[in-house]
């Protein structure tokens, strides 16, 4: 009986041994890979700090103006250069529609489109009032649909009717009962 526990023990005492062999080594290797992430780390700060220096040299604006006068050929803006909105011509016309040209609508369709009348607009809203004689511009648009959609019917949910005056909680007795004891006790 000796024998077979101190064979036991001697087993477990063997496993414990290699276990922590094993996790000597692996934690080695863990610390070794620290080290080489923690250097790594140190050498990318080092280049962020230089490329920051490199980016203010070069982003210095004495230096970008220098730049500019030799290689642009640009000058100084001056009063002579603005304009005003009376020395811009005039609105340029649109190019005149083929007859019989499907895709150029008038500018009104869409609010044909949408169900708009003409009739139904008022006087300052309608483009002709704000226009001039000329011809109203066209707008190209998109080809009619083929034919229209096929319609489903809609299933309507019917509306709850409204709750009676007497099926109101407040008008239960034992709700008022509880409500007044609730009332008398503040």
């Amino acid at each position: 009986m000796i024998r077979l526990t101190t064979l036991i023990w001697l087993a477990l005492a063997s496993l414990a041994g290699i276990g922590l062999f094993q996790v000597k080594y692996r934690v080695q290797s863990l610390e070794q890979d620290l080290g080489q992430i923690n250097r790594q780390i140190l050498h990318d700060q080092e280049a962020i700090h230089v490329l920051g220096a490199e980016w203010s040299l070069l982003n210095e604006p004495a230096r970008i103006a220098d730049m500019s006068r030799r290689h642009l050929e640009l000058t100084p803006f001056t009063a002579a250069q603005l304009a005003h909105f009376a020395d811009l011509p005039d609105r340029i016309a649109p190019p005149p529609a083929a007859p019989g040209d499907p895709t150029i609508v008038p500018a009104t369709a869409p609010l044909v489109a949408l169900g708009v009348p003409m009739a139904a607009l008022p006087a300052a809203a309608s483009p002709s009032a704000a226009l001039p004689a000329a011809p109203a511009p066209s707008v190209p648009t998109a080809a009619p649909p083929a034919a229209p959609a096929p319609s489903a019917p809609i299933a309507v949910r019917p509306v709850a009717p409204a709750p009676s005056v007497a099926s109101l909680p407040e008008n239960d007795a034992d709700v008022a009962a509880v409500l007044a004891s609730m009332r008398s006790s503040q």
